[in-house]
């Protein structure tokens, strides 16, 4: 995966510690009211608390995962196999003598490529992008100011999103409330045995 993750530089963001989640769009899925409920979990567990009243910040995403094709070149791999030597049996006559024999050949390992796969296959994009935003004690305002924001991106054969917005949220909450310091680019190993990139 890809990770970005962008603080306001003027603020002190390791000070604020209550949230409250809220839907940018009111006709969001039930997809991304399931992903912004992982994240108030994963907000929680990290020592934020969730609160209706009065939050410091607000805490919002957007999500978005579609198909792409991607070439795989094929693989090839070598096959070994045993030739056997062969016998010849030959005879003659060389003036008033006859003769015979019989030569033979050794046997020879064999290589021979095998191609397998090739062509193309469909691979997903996964976006997930989190927004925090300053209150300011003010809920019904129109506009709030942006305090932070990062974004994850992600391809790999599944189209659920809900199943690597664990591992994006986890690594774009590694850069909150500073940036960690860490590449950009991440691979996580995944619980179904793929990487998550």
């Amino acid at each position: 995966m890809e990770v970005r993750a962008y603080p306001d530089p003027e603020l002190d963001l390791a000070n604020i510690k209550s949230f409250d989640v809220v839907l940018l769009d009111s006709a969001q899925t039930l997809l991304e009211k399931q992903i912004l409920f992982a994240l108030k979990d994963s907000l929680v567990a990290r020592g934020y608390s969730h609160v209706k009243d009065n939050p410091e910040f607000l805490v919002a995403i957007s999500q978005y995962c579609g198909p792409f094709e991607e070439y795989v070149e094929p693989s090839v791999t070598y096959a070994t196999s045993f030739v056997s030597g062969t016998t010849t049996t030959y005879e003659g006559q060389f003036g008033l003598k006859r003769y015979s024999g019989t030569t033979t050949t050794s046997g020879q390992v064999a290589v021979t490529p095998v191609v397998k796969g090739g062509g193309y296959r469909t691979q997903y994009f996964r976006s997930l992008s989190i927004f925090m935003m300053d209150l300011d004690g003010n809920r019904d305002s129109t506009t709030v100011p942006m305090i932070w924001e990062g974004h994850a991106d992600s391809e790999g054969s599944t189209s659920d999103i809900l199943l690597v917005a664990p591992y994006l949220i986890s690594e774009l909450l590694c850069e909150f409330p500073s940036r960690s310091g860490r590449e950009a680019h991440r691979e996580v190993r995944s619980y179904i045995g793929s990487k998550t990139k």
